[in-house]
């Protein structure tokens, strides 16, 4: 054991490592493509990705050196071989995050029986916790209500009876919401020509001038309702946000998980001790791979895989095969990029 210990305190890779430029001697990076150039020309970005990791993180115990090279060989090994993928993050919604955080919560109740400190108890991988999936909607805003189809599309039809209780407000200005850097001069729901614009159900009233949505009383009603109802574990994750490092809890009605990884979470490249490694992680929700767009590899898992990463294990995986996809020629004009993607997918 002393003699594992010995060999995994000299990293094997240790002359890999570089400055970044001559001006930035204290910023490093692993020059991965030292190992073997034309290897490793032939690795697609995500498999280069996988690699720098296992390279990077090579402890001689959870990461060995074979299988370093193993990833660098996926040509020969691509659905065959397992390999440890050590991501840079985890990202956790409220269903996984709920357990993920009562066992270290549990961990250091046992620690603290034990007569040690639980404050040391945390997570050795930074982790993100996004509170979305328990948001429900109540109350929802319907200015149309019993429009009548008039068929041929003709305006003989009668005009569409709107209820009083739904109509938008007459005066609602954004008073320099968050969403508006300067106050509004104009009605919100009203348009530069005096008509008042028609709000098509469930979708947000927006500030006339700068286009950004106001906060009505359906989505205030909505959260309080929200808070309400799962008080109990809003204060659990507001407890586990302030007691456990590495953890980042982004609260109900701040988004949903994959706009928030892809624009606040994600950080492309990771600045960590001045060395330098690309943005990698694991997620248990289903969105968790759109980071993929970003150049970010991401792989979505289970709560337990996520739970073992969180503990400073690495996520064992075979070495994945990798498709690719050239588009030609253009898009319809009616074509959204949502289309182009699902079109991918079933292909």
């Amino acid at each position: 054991m002393a003699a594992e210990r010995e060999a995994a305190a000299e990293h094997p890779f240790q002359y890999l490592i570089e400055p970044l430029t001559e001006d930035s001697p204290d910023k490093k990076y692993f020059n991965v493509p030292k190992l073997n150039g034309p290897r490793y020309v032939g690795l697609p970005y995500s498999i280069r990705v996988l690699l720098e990791a296992a390279v990077r993180n090579c402890d001689g115990l959870h990461i060995k050196k074979e299988d370093a090279l193993t990833i660098l060989d996926w040509k020969n090994q691509q659905n065959q071989a397992d390999v440890p993928f050590w991501p840079a993050r985890v990202l956790l919604q409220d269903f996984t995050g709920i357990p993920a955080v009562v066992d270290f919560a549990a961990m250091r109740e046992a620690v603290k029986k034990l007569g040690g400190d639980p404050s040391k108890v945390n997570p050795v991988c930074p982790t993100d916790l996004i509170v979305d999936h328990s948001v429900q909607f109540d109350y929802s805003k319907s200015a149309i209500q019993n429009a009548p189809n008039p068929g041929g599309g003709d305006g003989s039809g009668a005009a569409p009876r709107l209820s009083n209780a739904k109509l938008p407000p007459k005066a609602s200005p954004c008073q320099r919401s968050s969403g508006c850097l300067s106050q509004c001069s104009g009605e919100a729901g009203s348009t530069s020509s005096g008509k008042r614009s028609t709000e098509i159900e469930n979708t947000p009233l927006l500030c006339p001038f700068h286009l950004q949505p106001v906060a009505g009383p359906e989505t205030l009603k909505n959260q309080e309702i929200e808070f309400n109802r799962n008080k109990e574990r809003l204060q659990f994750f507001k407890w586990a946000s302030k007691v456990f490092q590495n953890v980042i809890v982004v609260p109900p009605g701040s988004g949903i998980v994959h706009q928030v990884n892809l624009e606040y979470l994600s950080r492309v490249v990771f600045d960590l001790r001045d060395i330098l490694f690309p943005d990698s992680v694991v997620g248990t929700d289903s969105h968790t791979t759109m980071v993929n767009g970003l150049g970010i590899l991401g792989w979505g898992v289970g709560g337990i895989e996520s739970e073992a990463v969180m503990l400073g294990q690495p996520v064992t995986l075979t070495l994945p095969e990798v498709v690719g996809c050239k588009l030609v020629g253009a898009t319809s004009s009616l074509a959204t990029s949502i289309d182009v993607v699902l079109s991918i997918t079933k292909v």
